[in-house]
């Protein structure tokens, strides 16, 4: 009993995760930013933003990717109950880190790759959409609707 506690649990964080990134990407496209679906699950990437950039500022999967293949364990795409096994045990205790420095250090990052989040501000800035103002749990046909009235169904 406890074990289908336990998946019901997991099952409804990956609900709200696809949610989240259901609303994230819609209201992001509201504000004029281009998305481009990357994953069948809902993560995606803003257009415009380099796959170099991306990679640079994705430390943290960098570092589960090479432990599933330090472990011979294939791709996170592959596998993604492997693949959340390595996210925990490849995180690492959390620190305290002051903000200011640690925005001076992305700035830097950002710098010397040749990115400015600003260029990409403006670009959306002028593909900017006004659209009403949606309800997460009213608006039937949007897909985080969807999700969410059947995750208070289920859960």
């Amino acid at each position: 009993m406890a074990h289908d506690g336990g998946r019901r649990s997991l099952q409804g964080k990956m609900t709200i995760g696809a949610i989240y990134r259901a609303e994230l990407a819609q209201r992001l496209g509201e504000l004029g930013y281009g998305i481009e679906k990357t994953h069948p699950d809902g993560r995606f990437e803003i257009a415009g933003i380099s796959r170099e950039v991306i990679e640079e500022f994705s430390t943290r999967r960098s570092k589960i990717e090479a432990a599933m293949r330090e472990h011979g364990l294939g791709r996170t795409g592959d596998n993604p109950h492997l693949a959340a096994r390595a996210t925990l045990t490849t995180r690492a205790a959390k620190r305290d880190v002051e903000r200011g420095e640690l925005r001076r250090s992305w700035e830097r990052q950002a710098a010397e790759l040749g990115f400015s989040a600003e260029t990409v501000r403006q670009q959306a800035r002028k593909t900017e959409r006004k659209l009403p103002e949606p309800d997460l749990f009213t608006d039937r046909g949007r897909p985080a609707a969807e999700a969410a009235s059947w995750a208070v169904e289920h859960l």
